[in-house]
């Protein structure tokens, strides 16, 4: 569980999946499932974390979108695929501040390297139906929503680049993350919390991928 700890205004959702992803790489085989997954996302008993021998969309059948899907190409959620695929696309964007973009930014660079559903179709594969129902937190249990405009227009001037065939993100991800660990613990139920900063990073991550 990574928990944002630092005086930054606006929440880094993408590049605290990316912290996750880096800390995974020291636990994982190249071929292990690594799931990308928002904590106020609830998957019934169908849902197969281990489905990931391509990028996939493990809930597909969300309750606050009506049993689907905001739109085809959303890639947010609970997204699945082996370290090996995450490290193909350089992980998340660094550069989403406030709520929005990264789930697009992510689309794109599973596009970008053939691995989207692909055969026409536009998204993540996507689970058989009744296999990817998640039920989704109460909007009065989670911080609100906020965008950073000028954070937002500037990834919205990048997803644009990226459907035009950017490869910028070769750049943006793994291979330039920074991060400070605060603290970390265990609960009683033996998850890891790991509280992170963006602040002065004494940890620099750079990865040859």
């Amino acid at each position: 569980m990574i928990e944002q700890k630092d005086t930054m205004l606006a929440f880094r959702r993408a590049w605290l999946l990316n912290i996750g992803l880096h800390i995974a790489t020291a636990h994982s085989a190249e071929n292990d499932c690594i799931v990308t997954h928002d904590v106020d996302m609830q998957p019934n008993e169908a849902v197969d974390y281990t489905w990931c021998e391509r990028p996939t969309l493990l809930c597909a059948e969300i309750s606050c979108f009506g049993g689907g899907t905001p739109y085809p190409t959303y890639s947010g959620g609970v997204v699945g695929a082996t370290l090996k695929d995450w490290k193909h696309i350089n992980g998340y964007t660094n550069t989403a501040y406030g709520w929005g973009g990264e789930n697009d930014d992510l689309y794109y660079r599973w596009k970008a390297n053939h691995l989207d559903a692909g055969m026409g179709g536009a998204g993540l594969r996507r689970p058989s139906r009744g296999r990817g129902v998640c039920s989704c937190g109460r909007e009065d249990d989670r911080t609100p929503r906020q965008k950073n405009k000028s954070a937002y227009r500037e990834i919205s001037k990048k997803l644009h680049c990226m459907q035009q065939g950017s490869d910028e993100w070769k750049h943006d991800g793994l291979s330039n993350l920074e991060y400070n660990t605060v603290s970390t613990s265990v609960d009683k139920f033996g998850s890891h919390w790991i509280a992170v900063s963006g602040n002065k990073p004494v940890h620099t991550q750079t990865m040859p991928f």
